[in-house]
């Protein structure tokens, strides 16, 4: 059964026909998402060591040094909105500190920035960037996706596009923009049917950027 959060809980046909329809979507995204996933396993591993952020003091530390940069004042004005209240906004763990959590590695953040630009029917809802290990720990514990082999987001490298929220137009074109940007190979990205979310991390040809 789909884990369906926010607005996806609603009652009512028309609902219950949007979340239908984007369970279509992810089913047939299921192909490309899984070689996603693979290509993410075997390019990003050698850098876990090097990149994972062990504890909330490595995330701050990251944040003083450059190594993690917040998003832009006013995210709204680049067509960004970060959930910040409600369910399972960004930081839901450590809300005292979820400032620090508005943020990713610089090449993420830019990638984020990409594909804001690129659609143009509506904001794009994010609702997970950086994490750090013992956070990502204390997740696991509701959200069966937060185990994984590879832990993006506690390395910088991922953001979440939550869909449940947005209109199905939108949806739709920001698949078809995350598509797009993969097969220029500026992008990877995984539709997650359980949060209906899009999980993106940027090439690695992109950290430099």
């Amino acid at each position: 059964m789909l884990s369906l959060p926010g607005a996806a809980q609603a009652q009512g046909t028309s609902q219950e026909k949007f979340v239908r329809a984007l369970d279509r979507m992810m089913v047939q995204l299921g192909p490309q998402s899984a070689r996603a996933s693979k290509t993410i396993r075997q390019v990003y591993t050698p850098h876990g060591k090097f990149l994972v952020l062990d504890r909330f003091s490595d995330l701050e530390g990251a944040l003083v040094n450059g190594g993690l940069a917040p998003l832009p004042a006013d995210p709204l004005r680049f067509n960004i909105a970060p959930r910040l209240e409600g369910q399972y906004p960004i930081g839901e763990k450590d809300l005292e500190n979820q400032i620090s959590y508005i943020a990713a590695r610089p090449a993420t953040i830019g990638a984020l920035l990409d594909i804001a630009s690129r659609v143009k029917s509506g904001p794009i809802e994010i609702t997970s960037l950086v994490r750090h290990s013992e956070y990502q720990g204390a997740l696991r514990a509701t959200n069966k996706n937060a185990t994984t082999s590879v832990p993006m987001h506690t390395m910088g490298l991922a953001f979440d596009i939550a869909l449940v929220n947005t209109p199905l137009e939108t949806v739709f074109e920001i698949r078809d923009v995350l598509q797009r940007m993969r097969d220029n190979g500026e992008i990877l990205f995984i539709g997650e049917r359980r949060q209906l979310v899009f999980h993106v991390v940027p090439h690695p040809s992109r950290l430099g950027h």
